[in-house]
């Protein structure tokens, strides 16, 4: 008899039975007869299969979640960038309008002050005719003037006639100069634009991992059992925001530029960049100089000629734009950085020919951090030279130095990315390279 109840405490452990303990089957519980052990360990297996897809499937659906958000976050990031360049450039315009109305201003006041002066000025000008007149019949009519009494009538009458004639003279100033500028009660900066934006946080409540399903499996189950239930998706709702495509074009939106040497036309360009207001900066490599396109690809203005003198170029190739909003010129085969401002202006150089700190051979290309720094390639000494916003020397980088073991070899494009770091175009070992 008790190797029966031990047979059935032992059955039972095996359908997980919650009233065997310690191996001692009571009395009262029945012994299902006629189990079959293929069938129980079948319907286990189902039920670890499912489990086992439906883990699969959240941990699916959490790696597509976050993918979601890393993309979502990159285009933010590029939208913000993207909306920084359209605030700055709005912003630009409202002081350029400003300007020119500042200016309207001033010349409407200098022309009512200029116009008022004239009128004073004529008026002072009768005061002193009419001054000088009477210090001449003043003169005339001194009584030890030898005069006649037929000369004394004459310069008596005509001396009473001006006299007449100067009691009608206005004396007082013909001009009440009152001018004011009063300005507008309307708050104009409520009026320069607002930022809007369709993005929506919303509180997304967690699902209990620990909650009790129905089995779906197929075969008996005891109604106390406990199981894990795992969600098969992750519940969540859509987060939207405004945000311009950034996919590329099947062609290019805008085309301008041809081969030649008047305004507007190109021979070699090289380095490009754009300013606050879109317009393209490209340097004419061939023909010497810098040209500026405003944002639809029409001529601007144009600066430089071919020279070794200041403002003066041999084959400039970068170019770049630092946070003074001056334009930075990679002037090649002269050896230097020029630096500009944006109306072309000359306002500082440094560089020449050499292998020393601060000296090149044949520079390539420029760019500028948002701090400043000023970073150059310069590929015939294989290095890749930095420089503070006051043109002093920071470092280099190149294999022949502690601070780097890149092997660099005519490295040649050089930008910023957004972390700071130095991206560097090395030709000849055909690779980017980060610094």
């Amino acid at each position: 008899m008790e190797n029966i109840q031990e047979d059935a405490a032992e059955e039972c452990n095996i359908r997980l039975c919650r009233q065997c303990i310690d191996n001692n089957h009571p009395k009262e519980h029945t012994l299902i007869e006629n189990v079959n052990e293929e069938e129980n360990d079948e319907t286990v297996q189902n039920e670890l299969d499912i489990l086992r897809n439906r883990i699969e499937s959240l941990k699916e659906s959490i790696s597509d979640a976050m993918n979601n958000c890393r993309t979502m976050r990159v285009r933010i990031q590029t939208r913000t960038q993207e909306v920084m360049v359209q605030i700055d450039q709005g912003f630009d315009q409202y002081r350029a309008e400003l300007r020119a109305r500042r200016a309207d201003v001033l010349n409407g006041l200098q022309q009512e002050a200029d116009t008022s002066i004239s009128t004073l000025e004529a008026q002072l000008q009768q005061f002193t005719n009419v001054s000088d007149r009477l210090a001449f019949l003043r003169k005339l009519l001194h009584p030890d003037t030898p005069w006649n009494i037929k000369q004394y009538i004459i310069i008596n009458e005509m001396a009473n006639d001006e006299l007449t004639d100067y009691n009608s003279l206005h004396l007082e100033p013909t001009v009440a100069y009152d001018i004011k500028f009063t300005r507008s009660n309307t708050n104009i900066f409520e009026s320069l634009g607002t930022l809007t934006t369709s993005l929506h946080q919303l509180a997304i409540q967690a699902p209990n991992p620990l909650q009790e399903a129905a089995s779906t499996a197929k075969g008996p189950s005891t109604s106390d059992s406990q199981s894990l239930a795992l969600p098969r998706q992750i519940y969540s709702s859509e987060v939207h925001v405004d945000l311009t495509s950034t996919s590329l074009p099947e062609c290019p939106f805008l085309v301008f530029g041809k081969k030649g040497s008047n305004d507007g036309e190109l021979h070699d360009p090289w380095g490009i960049c754009c300013n606050k207001l879109g317009h393209f900066i490209i340097a004419d490599r061939c023909n010497n100089r810098i040209q500026v396109f405003d944002a639809d690809g029409k001529f601007l203005y144009k600066f430089g000629s071919e020279g070794e003198n200041h403002g003066q170029f041999q084959c400039p190739s970068g170019v770049a734009i630092n946070p003074a909003n001056q334009i930075v010129v990679c002037d090649k085969n002269n050896h230097r950085l020029q630096f500009f401002t944006m109306e072309g202006q000359f306002v500082d150089a440094f560089g020449s020919k050499g292998w020393r700190k601060g000296e090149f051979m044949f520079p390539w290309d420029v760019a500028c951090s948002t701090l400043g720094n000023i970073v150059v390639s310069d590929p015939h000494n294989h290095r890749v030279q930095l420089f503070s916003s006051t043109r002093e020397f920071i470092a280099e980088f190149s294999a022949k130095k502690e601070i780097c073991n890149f092997p660099f070899k005519y490295p040649r494009g050089v930008c910023f990315a957004p972390g700071g770091s130095v991206v560097v175009s090395d030709v000849a070992n055909t690779s980017i390279d980060g610094i």
